[in-house]
Protein backbone atom coordinates (compact mmCIF):
# COMPACT_ATOMS: atom_id res chain seq x y z
CA UNK A 1 0.00 0.00 0.00
CA UNK A 2 1.42 3.59 -0.94
CA UNK A 3 1.25 6.00 1.62
CA UNK A 4 2.04 8.93 -0.49
CA UNK A 5 -0.07 11.57 -1.40
CA UNK A 6 0.02 14.52 -3.94
CA UNK A 7 -1.78 17.97 -2.92
CA UNK A 8 -2.86 20.35 -5.38
CA UNK A 9 -4.25 23.81 -4.97
CA UNK A 10 -7.21 25.30 -7.38
CA UNK A 11 -10.60 25.57 -7.99
CA UNK A 12 -13.14 23.79 -7.86
CA UNK A 13 -16.97 22.82 -7.26
CA UNK A 14 -18.65 19.78 -5.19
CA UNK A 15 -22.27 20.09 -5.91
CA UNK A 16 -23.52 23.41 -6.39
CA UNK A 17 -20.68 24.69 -3.86
CA UNK A 18 -17.84 26.69 -6.13
CA UNK A 19 -14.80 28.00 -4.97
CA UNK A 20 -11.57 29.32 -7.23
CA UNK A 21 -8.35 29.24 -6.67
CA UNK A 22 -6.45 29.24 -4.30
CA UNK A 23 -9.22 28.14 -1.86
CA UNK A 24 -9.58 24.40 -3.41
CA UNK A 25 -7.67 21.63 -2.66
CA UNK A 26 -7.24 17.99 -4.41
CA UNK A 27 -5.87 15.42 -2.49
CA UNK A 28 -4.92 12.29 -4.58
CA UNK A 29 -3.96 8.95 -2.67
CA UNK A 30 -3.70 5.34 -4.04
CA UNK A 31 -7.18 4.29 -2.89
CA UNK A 32 -9.55 7.58 -2.79
CA UNK A 33 -9.47 11.37 -4.18
CA UNK A 34 -10.60 13.95 -1.69
CA UNK A 35 -11.68 17.23 -2.54
CA UNK A 36 -11.74 20.20 -0.03
CA UNK A 37 -13.38 24.00 -0.80
CA UNK A 38 -12.73 25.22 2.42
CA UNK A 39 -16.76 25.12 2.87
CA UNK A 40 -17.09 21.69 1.82
CA UNK A 41 -15.20 18.46 1.64
CA UNK A 42 -15.74 15.11 -0.05
CA UNK A 43 -14.18 11.79 -0.51
CA UNK A 44 -14.09 9.26 -3.14
CA UNK A 45 -12.94 5.75 -2.90
CA UNK A 46 -11.13 4.55 -5.81
CA UNK A 47 -13.22 1.80 -6.44
CA UNK A 48 -16.16 4.10 -7.02
CA UNK A 49 -14.22 6.36 -9.40
CA UNK A 50 -15.50 5.65 -12.94
CA UNK A 51 -13.07 7.85 -15.02
CA UNK A 52 -11.61 11.42 -15.04
CA UNK A 53 -13.39 13.83 -17.91
CA UNK A 54 -10.62 16.25 -18.61
CA UNK A 55 -10.59 19.46 -20.38
CA UNK A 56 -8.03 21.85 -21.22
CA UNK A 57 -9.57 25.19 -21.13
CA UNK A 58 -8.01 28.46 -21.97
CA UNK A 59 -6.48 29.69 -18.62
CA UNK A 60 -7.05 26.31 -16.43
CA UNK A 61 -7.93 22.74 -16.59
CA UNK A 62 -10.72 20.92 -15.70
CA UNK A 63 -11.16 17.77 -13.78
CA UNK A 64 -14.33 16.06 -13.56
CA UNK A 65 -14.65 13.23 -11.05
CA UNK A 66 -17.11 10.47 -12.39
CA UNK A 67 -18.19 8.35 -9.71
CA UNK A 68 -20.59 5.76 -8.65
CA UNK A 69 -20.43 6.67 -4.67
CA UNK A 70 -23.81 6.28 -3.12
CA UNK A 71 -24.08 9.58 -0.63
CA UNK A 72 -21.71 11.74 -2.45
CA UNK A 73 -22.70 14.82 -4.46
CA UNK A 74 -22.30 13.40 -8.25
CA UNK A 75 -20.77 16.78 -9.58
CA UNK A 76 -17.29 16.97 -8.41
CA UNK A 77 -14.94 19.27 -9.91
CA UNK A 78 -11.02 20.31 -10.01
CA UNK A 79 -9.68 23.43 -11.69
CA UNK A 80 -6.24 23.82 -11.89
CA UNK A 81 -3.10 25.88 -13.67
CA UNK A 82 -0.86 22.87 -13.59
CA UNK A 83 -2.98 19.70 -15.16
CA UNK A 84 0.20 17.96 -16.36
CA UNK A 85 1.59 17.59 -12.56
CA UNK A 86 -2.12 16.43 -11.62
CA UNK A 87 -2.66 14.20 -15.32
CA UNK A 88 0.79 12.10 -13.57
CA UNK A 89 -0.74 11.88 -10.21
CA UNK A 90 -3.76 10.36 -11.33
CA UNK A 91 -2.11 8.54 -13.90
CA UNK A 92 -0.02 6.84 -11.22
CA UNK A 93 -2.64 5.46 -9.54
CA UNK A 94 -4.23 3.94 -12.69
CA UNK A 95 -7.35 6.28 -12.82
CA UNK A 96 -9.03 5.95 -16.32
CA UNK A 97 -8.42 10.06 -17.96
CA UNK A 98 -10.70 10.93 -20.67
CA UNK A 99 -11.32 14.24 -22.57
Amino acid sequence: MDTHSFVFTGGGQIGKVFSSWPFVKLTVKDREIRLSTGVQETTVERENIIRVKFKKRLFASEFKFEHNAIGKNPSIEFWSFSSAVVLDALKKYNHEITS
